[in-house]
């Protein structure tokens, strides 16, 4: 609890300090409409000109160059940071409000209205998160169904960059080519997560709904989500404790995506049922007599089939081509790290943390 006093002093000196001070601010879209949101966002974790969000960071010298992004590149490129079902289904509609399994039923439309990108129905940090089925995608739309140019057979082998039925497009956007001319950074810390630390700190040091949710707030309405607590009347924030920590983790997931905190969070709160949980990836299935086809592209078949498809079948699959270890193995000595057994053996009193022994 002393710790939780301290941590929400912090930021209550932290924030006075900007009133008088100024200069930071979360950066704002220049308008109401879905791509100025996803703008916002974009240059809040990645574009280093002008960011006053911005506190920490790893700078690259100069413009963009392919040396410093080379191993990022590789990893996602083989399927590295391979986004989950689960984590898609974290991101709420465009309104605020939840994402339920009822936009993955047959012809439902979980990401764009009628396949039209732009026509999105979800958070847009979405978006700027996973390559989802139908995004924009250089001159096209995505096509992560299966057999798709962008999903020929990752999601069916579960390999691959779209081994999941998504990809990973934070940090990685379209490839080198789309990075070029660009400052670009790697975010430590941005104001976002000083206000979600805030909320956090709100809730668990002062008991203060409120005060938690109107701190959320400021982060979701610069993407244009409505009221925490109104567009989730069912949860009972007000007043229920433990929904709302589960919310507020829930947003910091969503706008610090890897920005290196959810592993932490995990760890945190000591959620073991995070760790052991089987996750899942989408199989997306043209629906319009198509078949396992690209659609544009030299192999597509458009010509054949000349409205763009827009009709799905979706399944959900068990994560199992290469599993987490910690899905069998998982052991509670993984929320601490291991002392170098020399330190502790110079006898000065540290103790090995418990496990590591």
């Amino acid at each position: 609890a002393d710790w939780w006093d301290r941590c929400w002093t912090a930021c209550d000196e932290f924030f006075e300090e900007l009133d008088k001070s100024g200069f930071y601010s979360l950066i704002q879209p220049e308008s109401a409409t879905p791509a100025a949101y996803r703008s916002a966002f974009n240059k809040a974790y990645f574009i280093r000109e002008a960011n006053t969000e911005l506190l920490i960071s790893t700078r690259i010298i100069g413009k963009y160059n392919w040396d410093w992004w080379y191993y990022w590149g590789e990893w996602v490129t083989f399927g590295g940071y391979t986004p989950t079902l689960e984590y898609m289904q974290m991101f709420p509609m465009n309104d605020g409000k939840p994402f339920t399994d009822d936009y993955l039923k047959e012809g439902a439309q979980p990401f764009f209205a009628n396949n039209d990108y732009n026509q999105p129905n979800r958070d847009p940090r979405l978006y700027e998160t996973m390559l989802v089925n139908g995004a924009r995608y250089g001159d096209h739309a995505a096509e992560m169904w299966v057999g798709g140019r962008e999903n020929i057979s990752d999601s069916r082998l579960e390999t691959g960059p779209g081994a999941t039925g998504f990809r990973c497009y934070k940090f990685f956007k379209e490839g080198k080519g789309s990075l070029a001319g660009n400052y670009l950074e790697w975010p430590y810390l941005r104001l976002a997560e000083v206000y979600l630390i805030y909320a956090e700190a709100c809730l668990q040091a002062k008991g203060d709904f409120s005060g938690a949710i109107a701190n959320v707030n400021k982060v979701r309405a610069r993407v244009g989500l409505g009221d925490l607590n109104t567009c989730n009347p069912d949860k009972n924030l007000m007043t229920n404790k433990e929904a709302l920590l589960e919310e507020i983790l829930r947003e910091r997931a969503c706008e610090l995506g890897l920005e290196d905190v959810r592993f932490f969070d995990m760890i945190r709160y000591k959620r073991d049922d995070l760790f052991k949980k089987t996750l899942h990836g989408l199989r997306i299935y043209r629906n319009d007599g198509g078949g396992d086809k690209p659609w544009s592209g030299t192999d597509g078949n458009a010509s054949q089939f000349p409205d763009k498809p827009s009709d799905f079948r979706y399944e959900v699959f068990a994560l199992g081509n290469i599993a987490r270890s910690w899905w069998s193995n998982f052991s509670p000595k993984w929320y601490l790290a291991a002392f170098p057994p020399s330190e502790v053996n110079k006898e000065y009193g540290l103790t090995q943390n418990p496990g590591w022994n």
